[in-house]
């Protein structure tokens, strides 16, 4: 907790832009308030992987740029395959909690596709999905990019009692 409420006093100064007296006790206020009202508790430590993190920048900015041709062919010249929408159930494969929000959240990064819901009780997430696709070949690219996901983040196998890295 104290090192939370270090970090985030700092980071209150820094947005104010002067280290002085009111404002390093009003981020240690802040930082106090946002401890009790939301504390840390237990946190899931994750490792990156480099070199799979930078792939999956690109494929994601490859994703990107492809869905949004797509959009953009679909707003200009509308078709009722085009701007058909769907919902789609995708059952993921990874419980890290890590994981599953940044997959729902990259989903929902890419035009075209949006994820609406996930139910912690099943692992499913619901898509919403512009254009007529298939189903089983959308579900099979969203437990790629899941798996892309697992790959550069990847939960610690091994903590320490103190909660340091």
């Amino acid at each position: 907790m104290i090192q939370s409420l270090v970090w985030l006093t700092i980071l209150w100064v820094a947005l104010w832009g002067e280290p002085s007296p009111g404002n390093i006790v009003a981020g240690l206020a802040v930082a106090l308030v946002l401890e009790v009202v939301f504390p840390t508790g237990a946190r899931t430590r994750n490792r990156i992987r480099p070199i799979a993190a930078v792939s999956f920048g690109l494929y994601m900015m490859w994703g990107i740029v492809a869905s949004s041709a797509r959009v953009i062919v679909a707003v200009l010249r509308p078709t009722p395959e085009r701007v058909s929408v769907s919902m789609i159930d995708v059952p993921l494969v990874s419980t890290s909690p890590s994981v599953v929000s940044v997959t729902v959240n990259t989903i929902s990064l890419t035009p075209g596709t949006l994820t609406i819901d996930h139910d912690n009780d099943t692992n499913v997430i619901t898509v919403h999905v512009l254009g007529d696709v298939d189903e089983a070949e959308f579900r099979a690219q969203m437990l790629d990019h899941e798996r892309r996901v697992s790959a550069f983040l990847v939960p610690r196998t091994s903590t320490t009692g103190d909660g340091a890295r």
